[in-house]
């Protein structure tokens, strides 16, 4: 009778070999999640409105789902507080080898987890699930390896239940629809030892990137600090005394205001950012742009035949990048009148703090092929041929997103810069001349930083695929860690479930 018992607590925990996702060796199992947990339960909510600053005296941390990193690591960067009597006992401390699950978000960011490595005075969530496993079974930092592989294959994202927004992972769905392969105790801890010497390894290196991408930031913002102060082509102008002044762009301007009858604006004094040469001047923004034009608010759709409809998605230094498109219909009433033309700008009106106010310039290429959405202004410019390239190199840098974040207005978790606004900057002008050898002399340098970044990228994906095979090997026993004389799981797994 105790062995009939013991066969069917078997044959429940265990995946049989036909539902296996993919063979393991001979002496691991596969086991349902529900079997190695001995604790499962999930944290509180607490509303924006209860959270209070660091510094207060009861302030306790809160964990959310952003604090859940990747691959198993705590992220304590953006850490919530909330005032101490408002946590709920038994969920304000975390143990040794507890595990997160994060329960609530995004599809592609839902079933991520960390193993907690010391005891913590932190609360969280209620998009967060802790989870206890039990050890005579399973290693904690295995259970939670194998967990962000899952995820990392997308198993999460397949199985989530999705709403507007958000996707979600239940305790139930966790419980029925999860099982991990479980090596005996011993090959887990040399397979974890082995995994983590190889992973250290490679966040070494993506330490290594970040720091040459900052430098290329760096190297980015400083080249175009020097444009724009003049300092770039201080060696041209001292050769070339003589040419035309800045006046006779600004008069070309004017004269081309008078045909388009764009009302002339009563001039003001302007506060001037800083000290430009003598043959530069600072003009307000809104001096050189013919037109602004808000994009569609009509709802676009992803999967219809149509003309693509950019959002500040598609913004990225500088440049439209077509990732995620919608369409609206090649009669729709806005296609004509919002349809891009070479040379006009896309500036981005809402966004986070961060983002907003990013500029891309539309191509010949582009031109005639796309419209935009309501977060995007189209901006046509006087002399574009020679001033758009020049002003979106301008906007998008530190000196010009200076001006304009400082001109910001912030809702909850968006800011907004309208078209007055950002019409109302002050733009660093030098001659015709000048202006065309400042980018003949800066494009080229981007262009450079542009390849060394591409080549950074290509690391990127190396590495990322490198860790997940690393993963996807140690999770198959395909380490050389394995010795299949040791003995099966299984024993394991029969005591523990003959005492339960």
């Amino acid at each position: 009778m105790v062995k009939t018992k013991l066969e069917k607590k078997l044959e429940q925990a265990l995946v049989p070999v036909e539902e296996q996702p993919y063979e393991v060796p001979d002496n691991w199992l596969w086991v349902r999640v529900k079997e190695l947990l001995s604790d499962i339960s999930s944290g509180f909510a607490c509303a924006r409105k209860n959270e209070v600053s660091p510094e207060e005296e009861e302030a306790y941390p809160h964990l959310r789902p952003n604090n859940i990193g990747f691959l198993g690591r705590l992220n304590l960067e953006s850490l919530i507080f909330i005032p101490q009597n408002m946590v709920k006992e038994g969920k304000d401390k975390l143990f040794k080898d507890t595990i997160l699950f994060n329960n609530t978000n995004s599809v592609e960011l839902v079933g991520r987890s960390v193993l907690i490595e010391e005891e913590m005075n932190f609360a969280y969530s209620n998009h967060i699930t802790k989870l206890e496993v039990n050890s005579d079974i399973v290693e904690p930092i295995w259970f939670n390896y194998a967990i962000n592989k899952l995820w990392q294959d997308g198993f999460f994202a397949e199985i989530c239940k999705k709403w507007v927004g958000q996707a979600g992972v239940n305790q139930t769905m966790l419980k029925k629809e999860v099982s991990i392969p479980v090596p005996p105790l011993n090959e887990q801890k040399r397979i974890v030892a082995k995994v983590e010497s190889m992973l250290d390894k490679i966040q070494q290196a993506r330490e290594k990137i970040k720091a040459v991408e900052e430098s290329f930031e760096n190297r980015k913002a400083a080249i175009l600090a020097k444009a724009f102060r003049g300092e770039l082509t201080a060696q041209w102008r001292a050769e070339n005394e003589y040419v035309e002044s800045v006046e006779v762009l600004l008069e070309e301007i004017e004269e081309a205001k008078k045909k388009s009858n764009k009302r002339k604006k009563k001039l003001v004094d302007i506060e001037q950012p800083y000290e430009l040469p003598n043959s530069w001047e600072w003009v307000t923004f809104h001096e050189i742009i013919r037109s602004t034009r808000y994009g569609s608010s009509s709802k676009a759709y992803p999967d219809i035949d149509g003309i693509p409809v950019l959002r500040m998605g598609n913004i990225e230094d500088g440049k439209i990048v077509t990732d995620d498109l919608k369409y609206l219909p090649y009669d729709h009433k806005d296609v004509k009148k919002l349809k891009l033309e070479e040379g006009d700008l896309l500036f981005n009106r809402t966004n986070s703090y961060e983002l907003v106010g990013k500029t891309a310039l539309v191509s010949e290429e582009e031109a005639g092929q796309m419209t935009f959405a309501s977060y995007l202004i189209r901006v046509k410019l006087f002399k574009k041929d020679l001033l758009s390239k020049y002003i979106c190199y301008f906007i998008n840098s530190f000196i010009g997103r200076k001006q304009l974040l400082s001109t910001v207005t912030q809702q909850v978790g968006q800011a907004n810069i309208n078209a007055k606004k950002m019409s109302s900057i002050q733009v660093p002008i030098a001659s015709e001349q000048e202006i065309k050898k400042i980018l003949e002399l800066v494009e080229p340098l981007l262009d450079k930083m542009e390849e060394s970044q591409a080549i950074v990228e290509a690391t990127k994906e190396k590495l990322e695929l490198l860790e997940k095979t690393i993963l996807a090997k140690a999770f198959r026993g395909e380490l050389g860690t394995n010795d299949p004389k040791e003995e099966s799981a299984v024993k394991l797994v029969e005591e523990v479930l003959s005492e339960g």
